[in-house]
C-alpha cells in the first residue's frame, strides 16, 4: 500500500470516528399524491404509511433504508372504470446527507436520493387486460425532510418529510403492449428515535 493511499485510508477513519454515527429508527404517515399520467388515468390523492432507519456516519454523510406502503383511490379510468385501488408498496435505500444550518443541535435538515423495488397491485377491468412485471419494479426515489428535536435529550424527534418515486410497468392489451408509469409525491409527518453516541450532536 502506497504512503499516499494509507494517508487517506487513516483520513476516512478519523471522519468517520469524529463523526459519533447514529443510527435513527423513524415512522410516518402522510398524503400519498398522484402525478402526471398516474393522476390522468385516474388516481386520486391517497394514503401514505412509511418506515425507515438511518445511519448517520459522519455530520453530513449517511445512509438510510426504507419500507412505504401507498393507497391511492380510483377516481375515473378506462382500463379500471369501477371503484377500486391502485396499492404500491416496497423497500428503497441510498444516500443521505445531512445539510448544515445554524441550530443544528435542535434541527436537522436532510435530502436523500436512492433506488426501490415496489410490487404495483391494480385493480384493471376486464380478462382483455393484463399487467406484466408488477413484482420488484425498480423505482427512482427523491426525499427531503427536517429532524426537529422535541425534548432536551435530543433523542426524539418530529420529521416533516417530502418524497418523490417514479417508475414504470407494462400493460398488455389485445394487439399492444404499453409501458404506463407512476409517479407520485408522498408528504407526510413522522416520529424519529435517535440512537448512539452521535444522537445528541
Amino acid at each position: 500500500m502506497s504512503s499516499g493511499l494509507l494517508v487517506a485510508v487513516l483520513s476516512s477513519t478519523t471522519a468517520l470516528a469524529q463523526g459519533r454515527p447514529s443510527l435513527g429508527i423513524a415512522g410516518d404517515v402522510g398524503a400519498a399524491i398522484p402525478l402526471g399520467e398516474f393522476a390522468r388515468d385516474g388516481a386520486g390523492v391517497g394514503l401514505s404509511l412509511g418506515a425507515s432507519a438511518s445511519l448517520r456516519m459522519t455530520r453530513v454523510f449517511g445512509a438510510y433504508a426504507s419500507w412505504e406502503r401507498a393507497a391511492f383511490p380510483i377516481t375515473h379510468s378506462a382500463a379500471a372504470p369501477g371503484d377500486g385501488t391502485w396499492t404500491d408498496t416496497g423497500i428503497g435505500g441510498g444516500v443521505r446527507l445531512w445539510l448544515p444550518v445554524r441550530n443544528e443541535r435542535r434541527m436537522h435538515p436532510w435530502a436523500q436520493l436512492g433506488l426501490g423495488w415496489h410490487d404495483l397491485d391494480a385493480p384493471i377491468a376486464g380478462p382483455q387486460y393484463a399487467i406484466l412485471d408488477t413484482k420488484g419494479l425498480r423505482t427512482i426515489e427523491i426525499g427531503a425532510g427536517i429532524d426537529i428535536a422535541i425534548e432536551s435529550k435530543r433523542i426524539w424527534f418530529l420529521r416533516p418529510i417530502v418524497r418523490y418515486r417514479r417508475y414504470a410497468f407494462s400493460l398488455d392489451a389485445p394487439g399492444a403492449t404499453s409501458r404506463s408509469r407512476i409517479s407520485y409525491l408522498t408528504v407526510g409527518l413522522g416520529v424519529v428515535m435517535a440512537v448512539g453516541p452521535g444522537a445528541s450532536q
